[in-house]
């Protein structure tokens, strides 16, 4: 089953390799969308791709900043993207 995920992430994310983290894991997980910075400090992450990948890559992002606080939605694809993108 394919899907999209959100999550904002709060905590120790921007200037720690949060973005480059999660692009490398999207693309190991063979998931497009992309990764930003948002104005407040926090990161955005969108990814699309199948359930079970998009589940591990909130698992492999919490090993990696284990300090970091998820807030994530799960829902239909909307906009499709191709790759994974930073912004």
């Amino acid at each position: 089953m394919h899907g999209e995920l959100l999550a904002v992430v709060r905590g120790r994310v921007q200037g720690v390799g949060f973005r480059r983290t999660a692009r490398r894991l999207g693309e190991q997980l063979q998931l497009s969308g992309f990764v930003r910075n948002l104005p407040e400090g926090s990161v955005e992450v969108c990814a699309q791709g199948a359930r079970d990948h998009l589940e591990e890559l909130i698992v492999r992002l919490k090993r990696e900043f284990p300090t970091a606080s998820f807030e994530t939605v799960y829902r239909q694809v909307g906009q499709k993207y191709s790759g994974f993108t930073i912004f």
